[in-house]
């Protein structure tokens, strides 16, 4: 056996208990930093998405196409918005 460094026999339990808990706090905030930036990063893209999706459907909406084509489109569009966030998550 190593030779003790003074102090009772149980005397190391608390510092390693204690050093341990911090291990444990550190890498729960760091979990939660990287969800909360997953999630703003999340939200950056949906805005994008919603802004670049405004400005398609208004140039869109200029063209002379018939109505249902433009329904296509559209759905057409969302669908890809849709697929982009599912696979995102």
């Amino acid at each position: 056996m190593w030779p003790h460094q003074g102090g009772a026999e149980g005397e190391d339990d608390p510092s390693i208990i204690i050093i341990i808990i911090i291990n444990i706090i550190v890498i729960v905030v760091i979990v939660n930093v990287i969800i909360i930036v997953n999630t703003v990063i999340t939200v950056i893209i949906i805005i994008a998405i919603i802004v670049i999706t405004g400005e398609l459907k208004c140039q869109f909406q200029a063209m002379p196409f018939p109505e249902t084509e433009k329904k296509l489109f559209e759905a057409s569009l969302l669908c890809r918005v849709l697929l982009f966030l599912l696979a995102q998550q």
